[in-house]
This record gives structure tokens, sequence and C-alpha cells, in this order.
């Protein structure tokens, strides 16, 4: 027993070394200007899981703003903000005004629009579904986000969208323009994988199980696991597994040359929600998402107009945009974990990961680095005499 609890202390002892030199050697790397707004009008919890990714990635690599500050998970982004203590029902709203925009467009680097869906009444309150309870409190783009993507696309800075960014309510005169900016434009479709199509397991949101029977008699005959697809007009489309899948969840698939540059995985599962959008020829695909059916899954999504394989991550050749047709901030992780230096390469390693949150270590943590390093580089060179202060 001595001996075991020998070897216990000393392991213990062991990983704390380890974790406190993979802290030290995250202190010591370079703190580097990047100045990022960050727009998030879905935040429905305390853990700001719609740009909680997306924060880490920044504070990972010490990207500081130009308050010389690391990013913080409550305070810097704009959208729902919910206030404590939890179950208050408290929120406010963070906007920028339009005296805002000249400012914010001369002091930021880059853009990234992680949730624009927004939050309804009922889901912030709990409450049941009525008419008023279904409108939004905030989401959508309005008139001062058109304004602002304008003054940024016209100076040139780095814009990143994210899974829906056209969405309701917008009213149609600011959508029109948007998408003349933007020049990417939806089809209406949206897809999910869920493991469990069965209604008695409750993952499937019943409100999919009641657009699809209305449409068929009353009827959902789903039992294993599949991918949902359903349109802006409420149409509702299953492919189940074995049934019309080979296999059931959809890949991001990469080109060899593509993943090399971003040092990014060639081929991950994903499953958060996807859009299918159609971009201007100004756009290239860097990555795709593919949907694995068979004979009887492809004359179903044919008869829909529905192909097997869209853009995922969208770049225009002609301005610094990127437009990424998949919820991708949107996970899970522990947030503190970005002061350990290394984390994230030992994360990427099989052995370190689940398959389901293999896209989060081997896509989504590299493919930002490499873009807000990019855009770091770019700021550094324009500005050579910008020296950064290593402050903590």
């Amino acid at each position: 027993m001595k001996a075991l609890k020998k070897v216990a202390i000393s392991l213990g002892i062991g990983i704390l070394v380890l974790l406190l030199a993979s802290w030290l050697l995250w202190l010591l790397k370079p703190i580097r200007p990047l100045d990022v707004i960050i727009v998030d009008k879905s935040v429905r919890d305390y853990q700001f899981t719609s740009h909680r990714a997306l924060t880490w990635v920044l504070n990972e690599n010490r990207f500081h703003s130009y308050k010389n500050k690391k990013y913080s998970l409550s305070k810097d982004y704009y959208g729902f903000v919910p206030l404590k203590p939890k179950n208050s029902g408290n929120y406010v709203l963070r906007r920028y005004l339009l005296s805002d925009i000249t400012e914010l467009v001369e002091k930021n680097d880059l853009i990234y629009y992680a949730d624009m869906y927004g939050v309804y009444f009922n889901e912030w309150y709990e409450s049941p579904v009525t008419a008023a309870s279904a409108s939004k409190i905030i989401g959508g783009i309005n008139n001062n986000d058109y304004w602002l993507l304008k003054n940024l696309y016209d100076a040139h800075k780095t814009i990143i969208f994210e899974d829906i960014f056209f969405t309701e309510p917008t009213e149609p005169l600011v959508r029109y323009r948007t998408e003349e900016i933007v020049k990417v434009h939806p089809t209406g479709w949206s897809l999910k994988y869920f493991a469990k199509l069965d209604t008695a397991d409750k993952e499937i949101p019943h409100w999919v199980v009641s657009m699809f029977k209305k449409m068929n008699d009353g009827k959902w005959p789903f039992k294993s696991s599949g991918i949902v697809f359903i349109n802006t007009n409420k149409q509702v489309v299953v492919l189940e597994d074995k049934k019309h899948l080979d296999f059931p969840i959809p890949m991001l698939e990469t080109a060899p040359e593509v993943a090399d540059k971003y040092k990014v995985a060639q081929s991950v599962p994903f499953y958060n929600w996807i859009e299918i959008v159609t971009a201007a020829p100004s756009y290239h695909e860097l990555s795709s998402f593919v949907i694995k059916d068979n004979s009887a899954g492809e004359n179903v999504l044919s008869l829909h107009g529905i192909p097997s394989k869209f853009p995922a991550v969208l770049q225009n050749d002609s301005a610094k945009m990127y437009y990424i047709a998949g919820d991708f901030s949107n996970q899970i992780m522990a947030f503190n974990t970005f002061r350990l230096n290394g984390f994230a390469a030992l994360k990427a390693r099989s052995l370190f990961h689940s398959d389901k949150n293999a896209f989060l270590w081997t896509y989504y943590v590299p493919f930002l680095t490499e873009v807000f390093d990019e855009t770091a580089n770019e700021k550094s060179e324009s500005k050579p005499d910008n020296k950064p202060d290593n402050k903590q």
C-alpha cells in the first residue's frame, strides 16, 4: 500500500510539474495585437457556448486587443448578454450604434459573425409558445449591422461569416444590400445528423417531427440514426442510416493541398447544423460537406433538388472574406485550457479526442489559427513600428 501511495504521489507531482511547465511556456509566447469584433446574438447560457471556442483560439495564441488585454468570454462581444443571477431572466443587448462605426473600423482588423440567429422570448423565459413568445428578442441583420459590414468591407478588413448569417428577422432591403456585399446566397436548406431519430429518445426536436408529420399523414417511421434536412418552406426530408446512407454523419472534406496550408484534417465528421449555400464565382471552396448516400438516398435528394456535396468553407478571392456554412463555433470545451501550451496539439491526436470532437481539434482550431495568424501578420507588416506591450 505504501508503495502504491508513493507512486500515486509521484504521479501527481509529475502531472503538476507538466501543467506548470505548460503554463509557463504559454506565458512565454509573444503577445500579438489582433483586434477582433465578435458578434453573437445567440447566447442562451452563461457558458457562452456559441463563441466559446472562438475566444479560446484567440487566447491560446495570445492575441490581445488594442486595450492590451486577452479576450473575455462575457465582455468582448456584441449581441445577447445574459445577466446574473442565473434564471433571473435579466439580460442586456450589447449593440454598436451608427456613431460607433467609424471608430470600430479604424481600430479593428477582423470581424467574426459567430451566430446571428438570435434568441426567442420563449427560449429565454422557457414559456409556452404563443404568438408573443415566439417572437425574437434579438436576431437577424439590422441596419447598423449592414453599415458596419459595408465599412469594414470598404476598408479591406477580414470578415468571417458563420452559418445562417442571413437569418430572420431581416428587412428585405437590408438583406438584399447585405447579400450584394457578401455574394453568398442561402438555398433555404439546412441539415443536421441525429444519433437517434426515434422520438422516444427525445434527441430529435419535436418541431421537426411535427413538420414532417403534417406532410406525411401523421407518420414518422424513423428509428435509427440519420440526417434531417429542413428548408424555409417547412419541408422536411430524412435520410436514415443503412436505408439511405452508407455512412450516417456528414463529412467535412478538404483537398490535400488546402489541408496542408491550413494544417487541418482532410476528412472529419461534422455533428452540428449545416446550411446549403451557393456563392459568386469570386469564391472558391476550401472545404466541402459530403453526404455519404447510397442509391436510395441519392434518389430522395435528387427528388428535392438537394446536392450530396456542397460548400463548407468558402474564401473570396477578391476580398478578405470567408463564409463558413456550418455551426463551427458552437463547441463545448474547458475554456481555461487555453493557458496550457501544447494542449491543442495534444488534443489533435486521435488518442486524446473522441470522434464527436475531432472536428474541434483537427479542423476548427488549426483553421482559425491560420486565418488569425495571416491577419495579424498583415497588420504587423502594415505597421512595422507597432510593438505590443508584453504586460500580463
